[in-house]
C-alpha cells in the first residue's frame, strides 16, 4: 500500500511541475490563433493597476515555490508513515488556498486586460484548490476519529 501511495504522490508531483512549466514550452511554439488565445487590450492600464499586477505576480511566484515545498513536506510525512497527523492539515490548506488565490488573481488580471475567456482558462485552479481543501478537512476528521478511538481503548 505504501508503494502505491508513493507512486500516486510522485505522479501528482510530476503533474504539479508539468502544469507549471507547460505554458513556457508550448506558447512559444504556436501562434496565438493556433492556441485559441484571445488578443488582450492592455493599452488602458494605469500605473497603479500595473503595480498591483506586478506585486500579484511576485506573490504568485512566492506561492508557487512555497506550495511546492509544502507538497514535498506532505509527501515526506506520508513516507515517514505520518499520515493522519496535525502537521499535514496546514500543508494541504496552504496548497488549496494558493490555488484559489491563482483563480482570484486570474479574474483580476482578466478584468484589467479586457478578456472574457477567464472561466475556461483558470477554472481548473479553483477546482484543484477546493479539492485540496476538501482533502484537508477529510484529514482533520480522520485525526479526530483516530483520537476518539484511542481515548475509548
Amino acid at each position: 500500500m505504501k508503494k502505491r501511495l508513493n507512486f500516486l504522490c510522485v505522479l501528482l508531483l510530476v503533474f504539479f511541475i508539468a502544469e507549471s512549466i507547460y505554458p513556457f514550452f508550448i506558447l512559444p511554439l504556436c501562434s496565438r490563433e493556433e492556441l485559441g488565445i484571445p488578443h488582450y487590450n492592455v493599452h488602458d492600464i494605469s500605473y497603479i493597476e500595473l503595480i498591483v499586477l506586478l506585486l500579484g505576480l511576485i506573490f504568485l511566484i512566492f506561492l508557487f515555490v512555497a506550495s511546492f515545498i509544502k507538497f514535498i513536506k506532505f509527501i515526506l510525512n506520508i513516507n515517514k508513515e505520518k499520515v493522519f497527523v496535525k502537521e499535514n492539515i496546514p500543508l494541504l490548506r496552504w496548497i488549496g488556498c494558493s490555488y484559489i488565490y491563482v483563480f482570484i488573481f486570474s479574474i483580476y488580471f482578466n478584468c484589467i486586460v479586457d478578456c472574457d475567456e477567464w472561466v475556461g482558462e483558470w477554472f481548473d485552479a479553483l477546482v484543484q484548490g477546493m479539492f485540496y481543501l476538501i482533502i484537508a478537512e477529510a484529514f482533520a476528521i480522520g485525526i479526530k476519529l483516530r483520537e476518539e478511538q484511542e481515548l475509548t481503548i
